[in-house]
């Protein structure tokens, strides 16, 4: 069951208007532009979060890179 979006009340499918405080239900066109749009921000978001995970994965290997570089030159400072 659907819940009044003002008072948070649990509502019948097919009411148009709250019984707790007469707010107008969402109609399903509304819904499912509402439910496109989640989608479509959920996605950037996921975007986003994949693009910074692989920039702190190269940001890592680059550390390493540079740790294995100086490990290398103080071996052959050594020799």
């Amino acid at each position: 069951m659907p819940f009044c979006t003002n008072c948070g009340m649990e509502k019948e499918n097919a009411t148009k208007f709250c019984r707790n405080c007469g707010e107008r239900g969402i109609d399903k066109r509304t819904l499912s532009a509402l439910k496109i749009e989640a989608d479509q921000i959920n996605l950037k978001k996921g975007g986003n979060e994949a693009i910074n995970e692989s920039m702190s994965t190269l940001d890592a290997i680059e550390k390493f890179r540079r740790e294995a570089d100086e490990l290398a030159r103080r071996k052959n400072q050594q020799n």
